[in-house]
């Protein structure tokens, strides 16, 4: 009767000086055995959990940022920074009357079929400034076309609900029309509808 053999281990042992201590590292069978004085297996642990943990509370806090700014997105809560016909007052935004009775006359040159360069020379022959005290561009026209001055702002899905905090200048049926006047142009792009 013949013995069984028994398995062989691989065995790599290597072996590195620190600054008094010696570290041996055995790869046995693919497991890794560290034979080190304790104080450095401590530190070595605890800086491995350290690392576990960062990444388990960074990837938490991805998870929580994204459902907060879908959230946000989705609420009609968002702020805009500076938005033109709006002031920021004592934590409340208002309507700035001067600069939305020049958001009715785009929107109404618009709904009238005048192209962007027809709106900036009238807004130039009456002398009609932005809100830096410079002349209008045709895109900075452009992007007055915007649900927001309707009181409407645009989620991420596409969709437009109502916006908290911004009162509407024009109506939602002449945003739609300046929309229709913009895209019978082709000067109309999905990207002016999220950015707003």
């Amino acid at each position: 009767m013949t013995k069984p053999k028994k398995k062989l281990k691989k065995k790599l042992e290597v072996s590195f000086p620190t600054s008094k201590n010696l570290i041996n590292i055995f790869i046995i069978d693919n497991q890794t055995i560290i034979c080190a004085p304790a104080k450095i297996i401590a530190g070595a642990f605890f800086m491995n959990f350290k690392k576990v943990i960062d990444d388990i509370k960074k990837s938490y806090n991805k998870h929580k940022t994204k459902s907060k700014i879908k959230k946000y997105h989705s609420s009609g809560d968002i702020i805009y920074s500076r938005l033109y016909g709006y002031r920021r007052i004592n934590d409340k935004i208002v309507i700035d009357e001067k600069e939305a009775k020049i958001i009715n006359l785009v929107f109404s040159l618009f709904i009238q079929n005048k192209t962007p360069q027809q709106i900036k020379m009238i807004l130039d022959s009456k002398n009609i400034r932005n809100r830096s005290g410079n002349r209008w561009t045709t895109r900075e026209i452009i992007k007055l076309i915007r649900p927001v001055f309707a009181g409407y702002i645009h989620t991420k899905s596409g969709k437009l609900i109502p916006s908290k905090h911004y009162e509407p200048i024009i109506t939602l049926k002449e945003y739609e029309l300046a929309k229709k006047s913009l895209k019978s142009m082709n000067l109309w792009t999905e990207s002016l509808e999220i950015t707003s």
